[in-house]
């Protein structure tokens, strides 16, 4: 099955969540045997391929609130002519591409992450677009994805959406104690001697 991947800033993961999810859900299907394509905005220099997927790098116009739908807008276009047989399309603004996608025959999964029309960044004209993208996107999309709980229950109480919940999933690795310790000491730590701190 042909998949593109739509609405981020594409492979390897360099920024946020999103990016994140789209590496792994899209080298997971690669490694399922699909034909996978993911559109990223920047970095052509990282190769055509990676991680089993092939890159597609599209420009973008490069203003805040055009930046994301430009990009998907050509995307669009791109997977259409490509004669993707599903598009994942993530992030709610893209959803008015989900009508030109089902035109062509393509299956469409729409994920949502959160509330974007009430982020600050996007209050007014933003907010009030957001708005009216999810409403579109909730009725043109084949399946619609959260990674929230709270996010699911909202979608049914208010628009009586039932939308698939899919957790995000991390990569592990066991560690005994004492490579744990070991680790501490190479870096010139004691056990209950630093602080750690994760930060974007």
């Amino acid at each position: 099955m042909r998949v593109a991947l739509i609405g981020t800033r594409g492979a390897p993961a360099r920024y946020g969540g999103f990016e994140t999810a789209v590496e792994e859900i899209g080298a997971g299907l690669s490694d399922h045997g699909h034909d996978v394509t993911v559109y990223c905005r920047t970095e052509p220099d990282a190769g055509s391929h990676y991680r089993g997927m092939r890159r597609v790098v599209l420009p973008a116009l490069r203003r805040k609130a055009l930046e994301t739908l430009s990009h998907s807008g050509l995307s669009t276009l791109h997977a259409i002519w490509q004669r993707a047989d599903v598009a994942i399309v993530f992030n709610a603004a893209n959803a008015p591409y989900l009508l030109l996608l089902r035109l062509f025959g393509v299956r469409t999964l729409l994920h949502i992450d959160g509330h974007d029309s009430r982020r600050q960044k996007w209050r007014g004209l933003g907010e009030r677009y957001y708005s009216f993208a999810t409403r579109v996107g909730l009725r043109l999309a084949d399946v619609v994805v959260v990674d929230s709980m709270a996010m699911k229950d909202e979608l049914q109480k208010m628009y009586g959406v039932d939308s698939s919940y899919i957790a995000y999933g991390a990569s592990t690795s066991v560690r005994s104690s004492a490579e744990v310790k070991q680790g501490l000491k190479t870096l010139g730590l004691t056990v209950n001697g630093y602080h750690l701190v994760v930060a974007r």
